[in-house]
């Protein structure tokens, strides 16, 4: 995250996945690093299944505000993308 602090400039993005056993101890850390989370989507297999993986991106600079898009669904190899994925 520190890296990533370096290398953008006021309002540069910088975007993540990870596992969501993670999300707590990633957004902290973005926060700790001054990267302002923005956006957070979750992905699933199945509208009804749990979320495996999670997408958030981060802003250097900005205010607080984290917006949480629609889940992204990955059925039979494709991905069913809303109009607000990130």
């Amino acid at each position: 995250m520190d890296c990533a602090h370096r290398a953008l400039r006021d309002g540069g993005r910088f975007l993540l996945c990870q596992r969501p056993e993670q999300l707590a101890e990633i957004l902290a850390a973005l926060r700790a690093a001054r990267l302002e989370p923005k956006r957070l989507a979750f992905v699933k297999n199945r509208p009804d299944a749990a979320p495996w993986l999670f997408l958030v991106e981060a802003q250097k600079g900005r205010k607080t505000g984290l917006r949480v898009e629609p889940d992204i669904l990955i059925q039979s190899g494709a991905a069913l993308y809303g109009p607000t994925a990130l």
